[in-house]
């Protein structure tokens, strides 16, 4: 029962910031937390040499499967602080408003 009222919850707080406004600043925020970081540009240059050392197309979803690991390895933990922080401040809030 407490997993369903879980989800109920979460979902009316990613309701409520998606409604705000907030999902798009935060993903502008995490986005250039990311490019500021090199993270973006490393992922492009592993998933650009990953893809072309394969002898056929790679599908989408076989690459995505292939970098997933390797970003949270490359995600430097300065910046993975910073983007939790970000991220409980805004469920917090919305909670808060919500109860």
């Amino acid at each position: 029962m407490q997993a369903d009222e879980n989800e109920i919850l979460f979902q009316k707080i990613l309701r409520r910031i998606v409604q705000t406004g907030e999902w798009e600043r935060l993903k502008a925020t995490l986005v250039a937390a990311l490019e500021e970081s090199g993270w973006s540009g490393e992922m492009q240059q592993s998933s650009r040499a990953y893809a072309q050392s394969q002898a056929e197309d790679v599908p989408i979803h076989v690459l995505s499967e292939e970098m997933s690991g390797k970003a949270h390895k490359l995600l430097p933990p300065d910046i993975r602080a910073r983007i939790n922080t970000i991220l409980r401040e805004c469920i917090q809030r919305h909670y808060d408003v919500l109860h």
